[in-house]
């Protein structure tokens, strides 16, 4: 196992399932949800967990997201029935990785902080293929200590990792881009 620390991921579609499956194959204990949890198995065969609800990822240390929209992100993180920061335990950090409107992240991240949990943006650029080849591009905003922990983690995600600043900043640079 790298490091300590504990890994949850929400999301395995094109994206996510191959982001997963490299934090896995780079030794960290994930443990992964998806919707549709068929989707889960190529992730699993490569060393991840499966659980069975978002919540049971609050014990994680670290929970990353990589989900299709805004609407989206707030549902798995928001949702009073099921949602990641509506639990009673929640993890230390959220990193959302997901190309979400500057709205959405702003108000995931007030609900997390609420929570005393720091959220992290890490908008991604790249496709499925860019994953597998490890050449994705990673724009990331927060907390600077945080990123200092989360940034192995991320760097195992591709080749560029890029800080930006404070807050929703990554989400601007990634619409800028």
């Amino acid at each position: 196992m790298t490091g300590n620390r504990t890994i949850g991921w929400i999301g395995l579609g094109n994206m996510g399932a191959p982001l997963a499956t490299r934090l896995a194959k780079a030794g960290y204990d994930v443990s992964v949800w998806n919707r549709t949890a068929a989707k889960a198995a190529p992730v699993v065969e490569e060393g991840a967990s499966q659980v069975a609800e978002i919540r049971d990822l609050g014990s994680r240390n670290v929970v990353f997201s990589m989900v299709s929209t805004s609407k989206d992100l707030e549902h798995v993180m928001l949702d009073p029935m099921i949602g990641l920061l509506t639990g009673e335990s929640v993890p230390d950090v959220v990193v959302d990785c997901s190309t979400v409107s500057v709205e959405t992240s702003r108000t995931v991240r007030e609900a997390a902080e609420a929570r005393g949990v720091r959220f992290f943006a890490a908008p991604v650029s790249g496709n499925g293929k860019v994953v597998a080849a490890g050449k994705l591009s990673v724009v990331c905003s927060g907390d600077e200590a945080t990123f200092e922990m989360v940034r192995p983690m991320i760097e195992a995600l591709g080749r560029s990792v890029t800080y930006v600043g404070e807050g929703e900043a990554a989400r601007l640079v990634k619409v800028y881009h």
